[in-house]
């Protein structure tokens, strides 16, 4: 298995709220995996996508029980991005963070992302009890098909940008008729998870959150929920994407001073560059994928 040691931490500089080009501050590099449950306010690009995070630990902690991680393959080809909301806070959110970490960078170059779900469901069943379990978010894009491919255990549906028209839509599972089908992580050790696949265009837009962004309230008291959060995004018109992170977070601020202090909140957003894999990541990729395996060993 690839160790943490092999898969260095990326530090990356914070972006400028509402800067106008929406540029990913910092490049990822291809047999890395980024992440954890600290504060951050940051971008990122890979091959084929940009990626802007915001999390906001619960009581201005430096860090809480939202885990996000994003990792690149040897090639470049495979970006595979997932964010959890854990149940609760405290150093079972910290280990999970740390064996979620390790299970990235197992399956770093795997584009099927069905064991890497299984795992994750296994690795928390076993840490925890009957009270640790978290909504997740698991997803792989393939470069050479411009796909992505989405599992979701139990979490808010995230909302998809066709760049093209201008709409946004929420990207649901398919209904299924098996038992124990898309519940959260750590539940049940046998639970059963669909994938979803959707096709990105150039500038398309995928925006993840955890519930911390649902529960927030409008000028009436009432949560906003799913339909809230999409009225908002709907209604901010054509942004460059790092602005849209910043022009959520002031509205909802805007509509109560309790806004995005009860809970933990993670927003997340995608887009697709456009960009395709170097010849050189190419010609690298059996060399980076061999270091990977030796330096895992002890």
């Amino acid at each position: 298995m690839v160790q943490t040691k092999t898969m260095n931490r990326v530090q990356l500089p914070k972006y400028a709220a509402g800067s106008a080009a929406g540029v990913a501050a910092a490049r990822m590099e291809c047999m890395q995996v980024w992440g954890g449950s600290e504060t951050a306010d940051t971008a990122v690009s890979t091959t084929g996508l940009d990626v802007w995070l915001y999390s906001k630990p619960y009581g201005n902690l430096d860090e809480g029980g939202d885990v996000y991680f994003l990792s690149s393959c040897s090639s470049g080809r495979i970006t595979r991005l997932l964010l959890a909301d854990v149940s609760g806070h405290g150093e079972h959110v910290l280990e999970l963070a740390r064996r979620l970490r390790v299970l990235m960078g197992h399956h770093i170059n795997h584009v099927n992302q069905e064991t890497l779900v299984r795992s994750i469901n296994q690795e928390l069943t076993s840490i925890g009890d009957a009270s640790t379990f978290a909504t997740g978010l698991i997803a792989t894009f393939f470069v050479p098909t411009a796909t992505l491919t989405l599992s979701n255990a139990g979490h808010p549906a995230p909302l998809l940008l066709n760049a093209r028209r201008g709409e946004w839509r929420t990207l649901e599972q398919a209904p299924t008729s098996e038992k124990l089908s898309d519940v959260p992580l750590g539940m049940f050790e046998r639970s059963n998870y669909t994938q979803v696949g959707v096709s990105m265009e150039a500038e398309d837009l995928l925006l993840w959150y955890t519930d911390g962004l649902e529960d927030c309230v409008n000028e009436q008291g009432e949560a906003l929920g799913r339909e809230g959060i999409s009225t908002l995004i709907t209604n901010m018109g054509r942004l460059e994407p790092g602005q849209i992170i910043p022009n959520l977070l002031q509205r909802v601020t805007a509509m109560s001073d309790s806004n995005l202090t009860d809970d933990d909140v993670t927003i997340l957003l995608i887009r697709q560059n456009g960009a395709s894999v170097p010849l050189r990541d190419n010609l690298l990729a059996p060399f980076r994928y061999l270091s990977g395996l030796l330096g895992s060993r002890p």
